[in-house]
């Protein structure tokens, strides 16, 4: 046991940083440029002080180093990038053909080639990766098909693209940027869903919610005198027989019902890091619901809060139902929303306003309305703990399932303990249970409404 903590306490001296304010002048060092550079001076101050050996390697060296980066300068000029997405939108996880082009005006191949960009492959950072490509034939026009899987959300690629090239040595990646493109958006990811919230609406629709209205589907909620045009299957004959007169069903009706689905993301009321954080739950959960009532030709709005920059925003499925999923799509993601918030505060009494807001919708709305929030959202607390009405469905991100140990809080408010919810929320509990809670509790929830 000693042994072992010894080398643990020579490994923490080995990787201590004695002197970080004087980083800064060593840094080039950690390149192979920097290596170069200091055997040329090294090797020249050999010369000057043992012999003229030392000038043979200060001259190797830096032949070396005019070759390495002359010979990726004069590539990178000769040739024409292009990158080409074929698919306008994609979901997270799906998998897509990347198209790279690469026309080469020199009389000789060319090494060494590698793209780089934020292709979106989950991690909040958004750090560069990097594709090789093989060789390029001279006067040639070559076309390399790179499959890519974007992990989250958001705009494919983002940011610019750029070819780089560092052959033969390595010593220096001489990059430039790649021909306009046009970018895709990727959505986030939904969970099938079953059944969907009882209407009060009078608006027919061919798939919506059985109602006892008069209409001709589903079970039979009375009987009343035959009416010309009545289909013949709808006569009660046992009745008809009795009353000595036609005497017809009364079926129930289809009709769907307007929803409002209230998303709260402000920066402090979640957690966690990358496409498993409550933030990105949130957004899911919403694409999902939307996505769900879409499909059965429901009209579905959805209404973002908390983000500094966009106040309240507005979307709704009017045209279809992409305009929804773009705009999830170009939600800032959460490192970007609490750089915005330290920019661009939020007035002081913006929850109560948000709170307000759900309240009013609440009371004015005949539809249903979903409110997605975490267990610290103010708005969502309040619809959760006040039974405003029975067609409002509150939706909770419990934090303490999507922290990451050893990893700096986002939260800035110490999370509730024991906090109760009513009947009717739908609580998420962790990242790896998410879609099944949420199925789970929509089932429980709407289940008896198909």
């Amino acid at each position: 046991m000693k042994f072992r903590e010894f080398f643990h306490w020579i490994f923490q001296v080995a990787n201590y940083d004695f002197c970080p304010n004087y980083n800064v002048f060593f840094y080039w060092l950690k390149k192979p440029l920097g290596w170069v550079v200091s055997a040329i001076l090294f090797s020249l101050l050999v010369g000057v002080v043992i012999g003229p050996q030392g000038y043979i390697l200060a001259f190797s060296f830096l032949a070396l180093l005019v070759l390495g980066l002359a010979w990726p300068w004069l590539s990178m000029k000769g040739v024409r990038c292009q990158l080409i997405l074929p698919d306008r939108r994609v979901e997270e996880n799906q998998e897509l053909e990347m198209v790279f082009r690469v026309k080469n005006f020199w009389p000789l191949p060319i090494f060494g080639l590698m793209i780089k960009g934020e292709f979106l492959q989950g991690s909040d950072d958004d750090e560069a990766v990097a594709f090789a490509l093989k060789r390029v034939g001279a006067w040639s026009e070559s076309e390399f098909r790179i499959p890519i899987t974007p992990r989250r959300r958001g705009k494919l690629p983002t940011g610019e693209v750029t070819v780089a090239n560092g052959f033969p040595f390595g010593l220096m990646d001489i990059a430039k940027t790649v021909d306009a493109f046009r970018p895709t958006l990727v959505w986030p990811s939904s969970v099938t869903l079953d059944g969907f919230p009882v209407s009060d609406s009078t608006r027919f629709c061919l798939q919506g919610t059985l109602r006892d209205k008069a209409g001709d589907n589903g079970d039979s909620i009375g009987v009343r005198a035959y009416r010309a045009g009545d289909r013949l299957r709808n006569i009660h004959w046992t009745q008809s027989a009795r009353s000595q007169k036609l005497m017809a069903r009364e079926r129930q009706s289809i009709s769907s019902t307007a929803t409002t689905v209230f998303l709260d993301l402000s920066p402090d009321d979640h957690t966690g890091h990358g496409v498993e954080s409550s933030y990105e739950w949130t957004i899911r959960i919403a694409a999902s619901i939307c996505t769900h009532l879409h499909e059965t030709h429901s009209p579905v709005q959805v209404v973002s809060f908390g983000l500094p920059e966009q106040g309240q925003i507005c979307e709704d499925n009017r045209n279809g139902l992409r305009p929804i999923m773009d705009f999830l799509a170009s939600l800032p993601s959460l490192p970007n929303a609490l750089k915005m918030k330290e920019e661009l505060e939020l007035s002081s009494d913006a929850e109560s306003q948000q709170t307000a807001s759900i309240h009013s919708y609440t009371h004015a709305s005949n539809g249903h309305l979903f409110a997605v929030g975490t267990n610290q959202s103010k708005p969502i607390q309040s619809v959760n703990t006040n039974n405003l009405a029975s067609n409002v469905t509150p939706i909770v991100v419990e934090l303490d399932g999507f922290k990451i140990e050893d990893d700096i809080p986002l939260l800035n408010r110490t999370a509730d303990e024991g906090r109760s919810y009513n009947s009717e929320s739908i609580v998420i509990k962790a990242t790896q249970s998410a879609s099944k809670d949420l199925v789970s509790g929509w089932d429980r929830s709407f289940s008896d409404s198909v």
